[in-house]
């Protein structure tokens, strides 16, 4: 599975929306769908579909392929974040990031400081 669950799906898509390599709008739609499903196996998949969809206007995804350029970014995602838990002090944009994955939350909505980043994740 590329994903080990998807709150760190959620992290990775934030991420690349945040990084302006994906836009937000149907993204944001599926993942808030999910809220019908009740296993992250579901989650996944349903928002799996709509990334796809997503993926086909990024040449560098489309180009190694939708699977290696997801697996590639969210290693250097995942990596941010564990460096971000051990060093940020303030409000950043990691930490902005981390307050859309907990709320479920568009980009626009301020950033706050959160406890324990990727608890779940490592």
């Amino acid at each position: 599975m590329l994903f080990s669950s998807f709150e760190e799906m959620q992290l990775v898509i934030y991420s690349l929306i945040k990084q302006k390599e994906l836009k937000p709008r149907n993204l944001e739609i599926a993942l808030k769908a999910t809220s019908v499903y009740y296993s992250d196996k579901d989650k996944i998949f349903r928002v799996w579909q709509t990334l796809e969809k997503e993926l086909w206007s990024v040449p560098e995804a489309v180009e190694k392929g939708f699977h290696k350029y997801i697996s590639e970014k969210r290693e250097r995602i995942l990596q941010a974040f564990e460096y971000h838990d051990i060093n940020c002090e303030s409000k950043c944009e990691l930490c902005e990031v981390l307050t859309c994955v907990k709320g479920q939350e568009t980009l626009a909505l301020p950033a706050k400081k959160r406890e324990s980043a990727i608890t779940s994740i490592a």
